[in-house]
């Protein structure tokens, strides 16, 4: 689906708001304050008189169906007869909680000068966290409470949709009787008409499609996208080193690298340590400008650097099978499998080469390299100890900085190597420094194998 809008919060911005869509239409406002999300990330927080965030859209106008579909928390309900808004644009379409805990989906018909109006059989109850989605499909308004159809009004052939301002948590910035209370994870609006199956999909995952057991270096926000650079996505939020969640803006398949930020403006670029492009061999960096529909680049097109540190992270697999390949910093190709199965049904994060090469006997074991991800090591650390028998050294990637002596005295005794980014390094004891490999290290370590 056509995804026109999305803001997920997880900028962790009161007053501007990043646009995870992807179509760089940034809100403006203010909040009470952001907070702890649904299930990850965060959340806007609506409380005060005049909350609201708005924007002014360049891609509504002229549409054939609506989807809006959002994740919220109630503090309590409004007060009898009164209702809050949740999302509102002049003129085209607005949702609406009421004194009862309906949800109240509006849009104008042009043919009748009026709104048409749906409202959920379902009664949303507060201080609780609940989905709720609203579709036209040309034709039909339905309202789905918690991934599943609640309600809909065969009454709405043709509907008017415009760029006029769209207002979140109110109908404009000056009214202070709609402000919604509450809070809301994300919010999106795509300009298709979303099913059942769709809506069971949202709930499931609410602010993006979550991508598992995946080695990546990537930053909530980052633009991700195929080397042509046709196939494309934004992070919506990492969890750790090997998981994270994406808003797609299409459908897509392959490796995926980090093209530019959403918000970020120091990941802002595509800075992919590449192929030598004059020949000398110094292993250039390329630098590519712009990227059609995301943040706003300055330099011209093509430019190119020297920087051999300036590599932002490894080519990722995000769908397809569970066999990959991760591009290094001199565009060579380390084959890698995630979650292969060892002795004992174990699943280490990744193996080198694959899982084939650690099932042959004859396959030498010093080839072999395992590499476990934990945000955290704490007591978890010990977890990898026995997922690849045939392995002696454990790679392990964290984020976790300064570790304890003690604890790399016990970590280093049964064999397990740290592997940290290269900015981590220094948080770490010193007589600790030499034994501990940046991903950059480890990259090149395992292509020398």
């Amino acid at each position: 689906m056509s995804l026109l809008l999305a803001y997920t919060f997880n900028d962790n911005n009161v007053s501007s708001f990043a646009d995870f869509s992807g179509n760089k239409q940034t809100g403006s406002g203010t909040l009470t304050s952001i907070v702890a999300g649904q299930n990850y990330g965060y959340a806007a927080n609506f409380g005060a008189t005049n909350n609201y965030i708005t924007v002014t859209p360049t891609n509504f106008s002229g549409i054939s169906a609506i989807t809006v579909f959002t994740s919220l928390y109630l503090n309590s309900l409004p007060t009898s007869p009164g209702y809050w808004y949740i999302i509102n644009q002049s003129g085209s379409f607005n949702v609406q909680i009421n004194y009862s805990g309906n949800v109240v989906f509006s849009v104008f018909n042009p043919g009748l000068s009026s709104y048409v109006t749906v409202t959920s059989a379902t009664a949303i109850s507060a201080t609780t966290w609940t989905t709720i989605g609203c579709v036209w499909d040309g034709s039909t308004l339905y309202t789905y409470i918690n991934g599943i159809q609640d309600a809909n009004t065969a009454a709405c052939t043709s509907a008017t949709t415009n760029n006029n301002a769209v207002y979140i948590g109110n109908d404009t910035s000056a009214d202070s009787v709609h402000t919604f209370n509450g809070k809301i994870d994300n919010i999106e609006v795509r300009s298709e008409a979303s099913i059942e199956a769709d809506m069971i999909n949202l709930t499931l995952s609410p602010g993006g499609m979550e991508i598992k057991n995946v080695f990546h270096n990537f930053s909530t926000g980052d633009l991700i996208a195929d080397d042509s650079v046709t196939q494309q996505a934004v992070v919506t939020w990492v969890v750790d080193t090997a998981n994270f969640y994406c808003y797609p803006l299409s459908n897509f398949a392959g490796t995926y690298k980090k093209i530019g930020n959403i918000y970020q403006s120091s990941r802002q670029y595509f800075t992919q340590l590449s192929q030598d492009f004059n020949g000398n061999g110094d292993g250039q960096m390329k630098i590519m400008f712009p990227i059609t529909g995301f943040a706003d680049y300055i330099s011209p097109a093509n430019t190119y650097t020297y920087d051999k540190n300036g590599y932002e992270g490894l080519a990722t697999l995000v769908a397809g099978s569970t066999a990959a390949t991760a591009t290094a910093g001199d565009n060579s190709e380390i084959p890698f499998v995630s979650q292969g199965v060892t002795e004992d049904n174990k699943k280490p994060d990744f193996l080198f080469p694959n899982i084939e090469a650690y099932n042959n006997p004859k396959f030498n074991s010093d080839k072999l390299v395992m590499l476990a991800s934990k945000t955290t090591c704490k007591d978890r650390w010990r977890q990898i100890l026995n997922e690849a028998d045939r392995i002696e050294t454990k790679h392990l990637f964290t984020l976790q900085q300064g570790i304890s002596k003690n604890q790399l005295d016990e970590m280093y005794k049964y064999k397990v190597c740290l592997v940290v980014p290269q900015t981590y390094l220094g948080s770490f004891p010193k007589e600790f420094r030499s034994k501990i490999l940046t991903l950059e290290q480890f990259v090149s370590r395992v292509q020398a194998i």
